[in-house]
């Protein structure tokens, strides 16, 4: 692995993967630098939601415009922008964009070390 400090520290968006209509999930490109997680961001449009997502990753989502309907396993809630959340492995997590507008979160997420 190459020691040398990146001087550059910007990080660029990848296409978009749409994992469900009206919602794209950009990834961030890391290019050859070490990361300890994995990270996108994703828009949902207005009215639509995400689908229902359970992985073996722990994952935090930070709300960064809109707002919505949080469904974290079988519980509902509202969220606001600035909200940040956390999943557990395997819990069952979706949101629906309640604003006219669509919505914008970022997704961090890595698997947790045992």
């Amino acid at each position: 692995m190459n020691n040398t400090p990146v001087l550059n520290p910007h990080l660029a968006l990848l296409p978009a993967e749409w994992i469900a209509e009206q919602v794209p999930v950009y990834p961030v490109n890391f290019e050859a630098r070490q990361k300890p997680f994995e990270m996108t961001y994703f828009e949902v449009g207005p009215g639509c939601e995400s689908p229902l997502d359970q992985h073996a990753v722990a994952e935090c989502w930070i709300i960064l415009r809109g707002h919505g309907l949080l469904t974290y396993a079988g519980q509902s809630q509202e969220v606001n922008p600035e909200a940040i959340l956390y999943f557990e492995p395997h819990q069952p997590h979706q949101i629906k964009n309640l604003a006219a507008t669509p919505m914008l979160i970022c997704s961090i997420y890595w698997h947790i070390q045992k």
